[in-house]
C-alpha cells in the first residue's frame, strides 16, 4: 500500500492506493479516517493510480465533471457495503439519492436486503468518500461526483 496527500481547497486529503487501484480517500480528521487500514504500514509515495486521483481532484475543484471510470477502485469493504457503493456510482453527477432511494435500488436487484439505516452506515464507512466531513460543502459546491455521495 502507498499513501500520499493532496492539498485541496477544503483541506488535506489522504489518498491510499496499491499498485492497481484506489483503496481509500479521506479528509484529515474525518470520522472513520483510515477505515480500518493500517496506515502506518503504508509506504509514503505516489503511484500511477494516485496521480490519476490528483488529476481527478484538480478537475473537480476547478468545477469540471471528471469521469471516475478511469480510476480503478478496490475498497476493502463487506459484501453489503460493496453493493451499496455500486449503487452510489450510478447516481448521476450533481444529483442526490436518499438512503431509501438506494435501498429501493438494492431491493430491486437483490431482493430483501438491509434497511435504510444499514445503507446510511455503509455510506458513512465508505473508504472512498470524505462524505462525513464534506457533506455541507457538497451541498454548497455540487457533490463530489461518485467519490462523495451524501443524502
Amino acid at each position: 500500500m502507498y499513501k500520499t496527500y493532496y492539498t485541496s481547497p477544503i483541506g488535506r486529503i489522504l489518498i491510499l492506493t496499491d499498485a492497481n487501484a484506489l483503496l481509500g480517500l479521506w479528509l484529515e480528521n474525518q470520522k472513520y479516517f483510515g477505515a480500518g487500514y493500517d496506515l502506518e504500514q503504508a509506504q509514503q509515495g505516489e503511484t500511477e493510480v494516485s496521480r490519476r486521483v490528483f488529476a481527478w481532484l484538480d478537475a473537480y475543484f476547478k468545477g469540471e465533471n471528471p469521469a471516475t471510470d478511469e480510476i480503478p477502485l478496490a475498497p476493502q469493504v463487506t459484501e453489503f457495503r460493496s453493493k451499496v457503493l455500486t449503487v452510489l456510482q450510478k447516481v448521476p453527477y450533481g444529483q442526490t439519492a436518499t438512503y431509501s432511494d438506494i435501498l429501493r435500488e438494492l431491493q430491486a436487484e437483490y431482493g430483501k436486503i438491509g434497511s435504510a439505516r444499514a445503507v446510511g452506515g455503509a455510506i458513512g464507512h465508505n473508504p472512498i468518500s470524505p462524505s462525513d466531513s464534506l457533506s455541507p460543502d457538497c451541498r454548497k459546491r455540487r457533490q463530489i461526483d461518485r467519490l462523495c455521495r451524501r443524502s
